[in-house]
């Protein structure tokens, strides 16, 4: 019960978001009432007003891996979206991935732009304050942007990798500063395998399986749990067992595959 109203008195909070500020000013104080009785609130706190202990906090909040927040820090109305998400359970497109790529290819062509693929950037070009261009690392060209670029690498990476450190000094500081302000968040390493023979015959399934380094217990939450893990993979302690694991095999969906 506490999911559905979180989701449903937060959804008019997210979509302010993308108003101007005075929008949402009056937004919010005509229809949001009931979202800001709830997007203060942690997981943690929700679960403990609920009478769960550490167990039960963990076996019913699991999923806050998904967005990288620990039930002590973590938005209870985000992570409300997010389990609702999955309640009817998870999709996988027919066909696989590339059938979600391939009529989007297909359109940039039409529209006179290209794909490019293992293809390396070196560094976004900037000129007076505007990104005008990449540079890619092969044959060291620049493909010239006059709209501007989309990174989506990430800020970390957008900052500190692909942009010059003149540029950020002088034209992106502030937001350097706010993302140092805010720490690093939780890595994660993704894997794609493909095995030999029938998936169903090999024992798998197609839910979805979560692994934790250490069972939940009394006085021992997820929260302690995942501070231990970050702090072994902050020491390269790779020991077997020191990480948390999710393991999928979505393709079992698809009747195509």
């Amino acid at each position: 019960a506490a999911l559905d109203e979180a989701k449903k008195a937060f959804m008019p909070l997210f979509f302010a978001k993308a108003w101007q500020p005075w929008t949402q000013w009056c937004w919010l104080r005509l229809c949001c009432r009931p979202g800001l009785k709830w997007a203060g609130k942690t997981v943690h706190q929700v679960i403990e007003e609920l009478g769960g202990d550490e167990v039960d906090e963990a076996l019913l909040t699991f999923q806050c891996m998904d967005h990288g927040e620990t039930p002590r820090t973590a938005s209870f109305p985000e992570h409300a979206m997010i389990v609702s998400h999955y309640m009817n359970g998870a999709w996988f497109p027919k066909g696989g991935p590339l059938s979600l790529a391939r009529p989007l290819v297909s359109t940039i062509f039409k529209g006179g732009g290209a794909v490019l693929v293992r293809a390396a950037v070196q560094q976004i070009q900037v000129s007076q304050g505007r990104a005008t261009g990449v540079r890619m690392k092969k044959k060291d060209a620049v493909l010239s942007c006059r709209k501007g670029v989309v990174s989506a690498a990430g800020l970390d990476a957008t900052l500190h990798r692909l942009l010059s450190r003149e540029d950020v000094e002088q034209y992106l500081s502030e937001e350097r500063d706010f993302m140092h302000s805010l720490g690093q968040g939780t890595s994660c390493l993704s894997a794609f395998v493909t095995v030999k023979g029938d998936a169903k015959d090999l024992g798998l399934s197609d839910h979805n399986v979560w692994f934790f380094p250490k069972p939940p217990s009394a006085g021992y939450s997820l929260d302690d749990i995942t501070a231990e893990s970050r702090a072994n993979a902050a020491r390269l302690n790779t020991t077997e067992g020191n990480f948390f694991c999710f393991i999928g095999a979505g393709s079992l969906k698809d009747p195509e595959c």
